[in-house]
């Protein structure tokens, strides 16, 4: 018969084997739980924001058009226009509103409402690690890199550090997109940056994220009435992305 402290023995033999084969199943789970995360929370993005599947793609048209209109100016830039009359202004602190008689409405942020997100990470080193100094170093390099980034760049079988990055950039371009539909990248004088929708195409809107040398943010927005085309060309679009000037009092 087996000693009794022989019994106690393996007992606690067996019970160390359960503990630490439980340990491992927990930390295989931990392992298993932080590589497919990311790839979760990227999927879910894509369904619920479409628009993130995309990546920009360049205009057909980009030519250009007179711009025979106002001028209009506001939030330290002005921009030429295409119409003539404005029927109301609404001027809040974050953003102002333009309601074009025989126009559209458009709608003009602050840009100094708005957190500058590449200058902010550029001082936390976990931040510069995670994006890159190359996508930090402008506000239009970050949203470039948001801009082209998509859900389906997320693998479950990538290194987690790819895909938390690949997975922030998605997040934050899911903030940007509006559902209005096919994203341009643009270029016009000195002005560079996306623009989200077109004139004649459903849901005629459009949403511009616009930058210059100097790295200001000109964030525009044009819609019309509900349901059909902007009074506007894309041509006319394109001069007035080039016409924008920044107030050089602000």
């Amino acid at each position: 018969m087996a000693k009794w402290w022989h019994v106690r023995t393996k007992f606690a033999f067996a019970l160390l084997s359960i503990f630490c084969g439980l340990g491992l199943l927990g930390f295989a789970s931990g392992l298993v739980y932080l590589q497919l995360r990311p790839w979760n929370l990227a999927r879910d993005t894509g369904r619920e924001n479409p628009q993130t599947n995309q990546i920009p793609i360049a205009l057909a048209d980009q030519s250009s058009a007179p711009l025979s209109g106002t001028r209009v100016s506001g939030h330290g830039f002005s921009i030429g226009t295409p119409w003539q009359t404005i029927e109301s202004q609404d001027d809040q602190k974050s953003f102002s509103t333009l309601f074009f008689k025989d126009g559209p409405t458009l709608e003009i942020k602050n840009e100094t409402e708005w957190t500058r997100f590449a200058s902010l990470f550029r001082k936390d080193p976990r931040f510069v690690r995670l994006l890159g100094e190359d996508t930090l170093r402008s506000e239009f390099a970050l949203m470039r890199a948001e801009m082209y980034a998509t859900p389906d760049q997320v693998k479950w079988w990538k290194f987690p550090p790819q895909n938390l990055r690949a997975m922030n950039l998605v997040n934050w371009k899911s903030v940007h997109c509006n559902e209005y539909g096919t994203i341009h990248a643009v270029s016009f004088g000195r002005i560079h940056g996306f623009q989200e929708g077109e004139p004649n195409v459903a849901p005629y809107k459009i949403a511009l994220n616009l930058f210059d040398p100097d790295d200001r943010h000109y964030e525009i927005s044009i819609t019309g009435e509900e349901g059909k085309p902007l009074p506007l060309t894309q041509a006319q679009l394109n001069s007035m992305i080039a016409s924008i000037q920044p107030d050089p009092t602000k």
